[in-house]
């Protein structure tokens, strides 16, 4: 019977969010790191580490107040998705539910009283054909927030897709485009990533850099 009516929420919740966000994240372990783009973040792959783990917390709280929205995270390496699951529920700042066991999805209520929002672990993008925009954010671009996200949700349509360079890109579903061809894209403006060093110190710098530097000081 619990079983049941968890997935009759589950069911209830992804029909009110019509739109997905999908972000690949790394797994945070040196051992299978080899070719990782977080030790791009400093020379010392201890201090890359950190660094990414920080920058990592700031991202998720960043989507607070995203809206009408289930994010999807893209694991690696493969076997990562328990790892990286118990990594990054715990930094979400709020409650955490498990709508369905079986699947692993869940519940998040931002602490802020902001919109709740499902995410789920994957390998893959899976099936989209439940979605009608499809958001694809690179987790290491700390200005791309739920303010941003949620504008290009809006205009996001069946004739037109938004691109943010390097950072973002929100596509209508392709069975909605299929009926209607997209005629135009809207651009975003440039936005910094925090992908190397150099990209570190200039962020710290910045006016998010009061997060970084308090995020790093707990680590």
């Amino acid at each position: 019977m619990t079983t049941w009516i968890s997935q009759f929420k589950f069911l209830q919740n992804m029909e009110q969010r019509k739109n997905i966000l999908i972000i690949e994240v790394e797994e945070a372990n040196l051992a299978l790191a080899e070719n990782a783009t977080f030790l791009n973040l400093a020379a010392d792959a201890k201090e890359a580490l950190k660094r990414y783990h920080v920058i990592t917390e700031v991202m998720l709280a960043q989507l607070i107040g995203i809206k009408d929205c289930h994010v999807r995270f893209i694991v690696t390496p493969a076997d990562g998705v328990d790892a990286v699951r118990f990594w990054l529920l715990p930094l979400l700042r709020g409650n955490v539910q498990v709508l369905t066991a079986s699947t692993q999805i869940y519940q998040f209520f931002p602490e802020q009283h902001a919109p709740s929002f499902t995410i789920d672990f994957a390998l893959d993008d899976g099936d989209l054909s439940e979605f009608e925009s499809v958001a694809k954010m690179n987790p290491f671009c700390l200005d791309c927030g739920s303010r941003l996200l949620n504008m290009a949700f809006l205009q996001c349509n069946a004739e037109r897709s938004v691109r943010g360079k390097g950072y973002l890109s929100v596509e209508p579903q392709v069975e909605v485009v299929y009926q209607s061809e997209l005629k135009g894209r809207v651009e975003f403006p440039k936005l910094k990533t925090v992908m190397s060093e150099k990209e570190w110190e200039d962020a710290l710098k910045s006016p998010i850099g009061g997060k970084l530097q308090k995020l790093y000081e707990k680590q």
